[in-house]
């Protein structure tokens, strides 16, 4: 299988975390090593420590709100420069979250001669990912913070939807979400092998 450099897209509650999860383990399987960056993963890792970066994330992500592109894209970098290999297969969950990181993001993979991409967008209803966010979310606020995660996911995610959509060198496949865990994965991994 040749190197791979998949995006995936969708709000939070869509099941991007469980597919990627099953998407790594299947890539797994090939001769080549998976780095997979969940920039959720790497920023709750982060809110851990005792920095003052650290506890600035933390008041942003509790809030619902973004942290700053600035911080992602280094974050992001940072990793990549320490960990990625030429033949390396790249998974990206929560990156890019908006145009400007999309824009960042060319920036990276012309750097590292990855231009060809896949983009996993899965498709999935408000009312779904609602229902999903608040059996996930334990907290007095949970309806005001999806409200907002909703809010920036429309405002800022679905115009890098389109971005990748128009992008040339782009295998873009729009994958319903609403399915089983494994009928979703299957949709996934029939692109992915093809």
């Amino acid at each position: 299988m040749e190197t791979k450099t998949i995006i995936f897209i969708g709000p939070q509650g869509s099941g991007k975390g469980t597919q990627i999860k099953k998407v790594t383990n299947h890539l797994n399987q090939t001769d080549k090593e998976v780095i997979c960056l969940q920039t959720g993963e790497l920023f709750r890792a982060m809110m851990k420590q005792s920095s003052l970066t650290a506890g600035l994330v933390k008041m942003i992500m509790e809030s619902g709100n973004l942290v700053p592109n600035w911080l992602v894209v280094a974050t992001v970098a940072n990793e990549l420069k320490d960990r990625l290999k030429a033949e390396t297969h790249l998974l990206f969950d929560g990156f890019p979250r908006n145009l400007e990181q999309a824009d960042a993001l060319e920036d990276i993979i012309s750097f590292y001669k990855r231009t060809e991409l896949t983009v996993v967008y899965l498709d999935i209803s408000e009312a779904i990912i609602r229902q999903r966010l608040e059996d996930r979310l334990r907290s007095d606020d949970v309806k005001q913070i999806i409200d907002r995660r909703l809010e920036l996911y429309h405002r800022y995610t679905k115009p890098v939807i389109d971005y990748y959509k128009n992008r040339s060198k782009t295998n873009f496949v729009g994958v319903d979400g609403t399915g089983s865990v494994e009928e979703v994965y299957k949709n996934i991994k029939a692109v992915l092998d093809s």
